[in-house]
Parts: C-alpha cells; sequence; structure tokens
C-alpha cells in the first residue's frame, strides 16, 4: 500500500481510447498521433 500523496487526486479526461500509458517515452508525433485517433473516434 502507498502513501494516499503518491496516487493522482486531480481529474482526468480520455476519450474513447481513454488515458494512454505506455512503459516508454512518446515523441510528440507518437502523442499527436494518438490524439487524432480518439478524436477521430468521437467524430470531432
Amino acid at each position: 500500500s502507498g502513501d494516499p500523496r503518491d496516487f493522482f487526486n486531480g481529474t482526468m479526461v480520455g476519450g474513447p481510447l481513454g488515458p494512454f500509458f505506455t512503459q516508454t517515452e512518446l515523441s510528440a508525433a507518437d502523442v499527436t498521433r494518438l490524439y487524432n485517433i480518439g478524436k477521430s473516434a468521437l467524430g470531432l
């Protein structure tokens, strides 16, 4: 069990894909691609 201060205590948003978590560093192009996939899924 962790200290409650170690857990996210704010607001998180995500589209149909939800927030994404990776075990690698994403480039700006990777983030843009994932963002655009989410926008497309929402029909925006």
